[in-house]
């Protein structure tokens, strides 16, 4: 839900393209319908087209196509759709290893499976303490 609201805010003033989900919704880390637009950047979902919890940004579209900057050969768009998620959220476990210079909410905070691991994995990922916030 995070990634679909997300999606939206971040899409909206650029010309984007939609790639869509055919088919009910799944939970987890299922494809999902998304919008994406030139310097958006998604998250690797699968070891054979790109290496799975790899940051990729969208170079350009055209003709059915995405040019990834990390990439030299296009993907299609089923091939996105297969292989490629939103990266506005994350798991906890996900973005171990990962630092980050822009700002970071740590959400699901008052859940009950929520523990002190996972609040020192959120925390720690951040370069700068004044750019995390917490979230219900």
């Amino acid at each position: 839900a995070l990634n679909r609201t997300l999606n939206l805010l971040h899409s909206k003033g650029k010309e984007v393209t939609k790639l869509v989900i055919a088919g009910q919704a799944l939970k987890g880390n299922a494809a999902q319908s998304m919008l994406i637009w030139p310097g958006l950047q998604l998250l690797g979902n699968s070891g054979r087209l790109v290496r799975n919890q790899v940051l990729y940004t969208v170079k350009k579209i055209e003709d059915e196509q995405v040019w990834l900057e990390e990439l030299a050969k296009p993907l299609s768009f089923d091939q996105v759709k297969s292989c490629l998620r939103l990266s506005f959220a994350q798991t906890y476990a996900s973005v171990q290893g990962n630092e980050y210079d822009e700002a970071l909410r740590l959400h699901d905070c008052s859940h009950r499976f929520f523990s002190r691991k996972h609040l020192f994995v959120g925390l720690s990922r951040s370069k700068q303490a004044s750019l995390v916030s917490l979230a219900d």
